[in-house]
């Protein structure tokens, strides 16, 4: 089990990246201190500046296009909304192996 840090400013995303998460056995926090990796919407600065600041491996999941603020975090994976399960569970295995 991992601690992940979830930086997802729309609530109906966040409960859906949240249950993904927990079915994958991995607790969500909304506060990095604990987290060892990070899934974020990159389009949401402040979640942008907390991973960028504690170098996490980070997935970035956004309904808009790719931004480059989100490939300068250097993700383990960009996946666009909504999220296919198969991806986004290969994406978090790998954001929590690095």
């Amino acid at each position: 089990m991992a601690t992940i840090f979830l930086g997802e400013p729309d609530a109906h995303s966040r409960a859906v990246l949240a249950a993904l998460i927990e079915a994958l056995g991995h607790q969500v926090v909304y506060e990095p201190e604990d987290a060892v990796a990070a899934v974020i919407e990159p389009a949401y600065r402040e979640a942008v500046s907390i991973v960028a600041e504690r170098k996490l491996p980070v997935v970035c999941v956004t309904g808009r296009r790719r931004s480059i603020t989100g490939h300068r975090l250097n993700p383990v994976a960009y996946l666009e909304k909504p999220v296919l399960v198969g991806p986004f569970v290969r994406a978090v295995a790998a954001a929590t192996a690095a």
